[in-house]
């Protein structure tokens, strides 16, 4: 195991509120491949009492980690770098390739249709460069606490009408009264309870 007691370091003096500290040095070691990727990192517990802060102060920053795509949690096992670190490599940049924006077409990723104004059939020899992959949602933009309210809420009113249309499983007695005899007049149907 690293020894994260001397490779994490906080300043309590900084503006930087302490679990992102912790956030932003793991990442470094990350981004430096001191954690090498698929490498667990340790339990809550544990990274808390080596650094000597609150457990909740590591959760909070390994939820902003796993937030931002550097980590995910195995249930039972713990926390791990994912194997496809998040991280763009920089490319070199190709001049016959590129070329200039008024003179070349660009490549158009959507499909184009014929003059009947039909999309022709997707064939092997058709690449869709369009991708759409926007991420995971950014939990510290979320109201939790609101959040958290309103399910408690609902979840309380969903109980109270499924013991209240538990009573009433047939529907409204009134409803039931007016569609026996609507019933018996329009297709002469009548109730079993009656006999004639």
């Amino acid at each position: 195991m690293l020894p994260f007691d001397t490779l994490i370091t906080i300043d309590k003096t900084l503006s930087v509120s302490v679990y992102q500290q912790i956030a932003n040095q793991i990442l470094m070691l990350i981004k430096n491949g001191i954690v090498k990727s698929g490498s667990y990192l340790p339990g809550t517990r544990e990274l808390a009492r080596m650094v000597v802060v609150h457990r909740k102060t590591i959760i909070a920053a390994y939820n902003e980690l796993s937030a931002q795509g550097w980590i995910t949690v195995i249930p039972r096992k713990g926390f791990i770098v994912v194997p496809n670190l998040p991280e763009v490599q920089p490319q070199q940049w190709d001049q016959q390739k590129a070329g200039f924006a008024y003179e070349s077409s660009m490549p158009s990723p959507f499909y184009k249709t014929n003059q009947y104004g039909v999309i022709p059939l997707a064939s092997d020899t058709m690449v869709h460069e369009l991708i759409i992959d926007d991420g995971h949602p950014d939990m510290r933009l979320a109201p939790m606490d609101l959040l958290n309210r309103e399910y408690r809420s609902r979840l309380k009113k969903v109980q109270t009408f499924k013991r209240v249309s538990a009573t009433l499983a047939a529907g409204s007695f009134n409803l039931r009264e007016t569609m026996i005899s609507h019933m018996a007049q329009t297709r002469g149907c009548k109730p079993r309870h009656q006999t004639s």
